[in-house]
């Protein structure tokens, strides 16, 4: 697929951002369901939470009861999980072949002499750090309290220190993913206030 992008576009940086458009255009629908079983859990917390105080002596009980509303309301509470896993095999096919192209070694893009080495100014780690915070912020179900606050701040930071020595053109296709979750979110937090 990266090779087809590159025979179009003849740059190995635009090809890798234009496949990842795609791919997130493919997965689209899962990503909609994703972000619609967020919506219905948020509107469920009040009842989360009786049922938690109803039933805190009763963990089995509470469990049950969970499980009752979520199916009642045709919510699947492991539909986030969905999502991640189907990119999983691409971030990792997308992360070897970087490291071991040789087509891709002393390309650029910017500032970056080589998308299959680290970004040597580290600006897109950084960067994707950005995102990955800005994600957090327009999360439906992220209740912003100083804790979670804290909790966002650190693994962004975690993911910034994890990308420092990741090839850049991995690290620009999670960037661009990102970029294309936040529009995402943004354009359904609006639909979903609409509704």
């Amino acid at each position: 697929m990266l090779n087809t992008l590159h025979n179009f576009i003849k740059n190995w940086g635009y090809a890798i951002m234009l496949m990842t458009i795609l791919i997130r255009a493919i997965i689209y629908p899962l990503t909609k369901s994703q972000y619609s079983s967020m919506i219905k859990m948020k509107v469920l917390e009040p009842k989360i939470q009786y049922l938690q105080k109803k039933f805190q002596n009763d963990k089995t009980q509470l469990s049950q009861e969970i499980l009752n509303l979520y199916k009642n309301k045709s919510i699947n509470p492991l539909g986030n999980v969905f999502s991640i896993l189907i990119q999983m095999p691409f971030f990792l096919a997308l992360y070897y072949t970087l490291s071991n192209s040789v087509e891709l070694r002393h390309t650029s893009m910017f500032w970056i002499h080589d998308l299959s080495d680290k970004d040597p100014l580290y600006i897109l780690p950084i960067f994707m750090g950005i995102t990955m915070f800005l994600i957090q912020n327009t999360t439906p179900n992220n209740k912003m309290n100083f804790t979670n606050i804290n909790k966002t701040h650190f693994i962004s930071l975690i993911f910034i220190l994890f990308f420092l020595w990741f090839p850049s053109g991995l690290v620009l296709y999670y960037i661009m993913s990102n970029i294309i979750t936040i529009i995402q979110q943004i354009i359904m937090n609006k639909y979903y206030i609409k509704k």
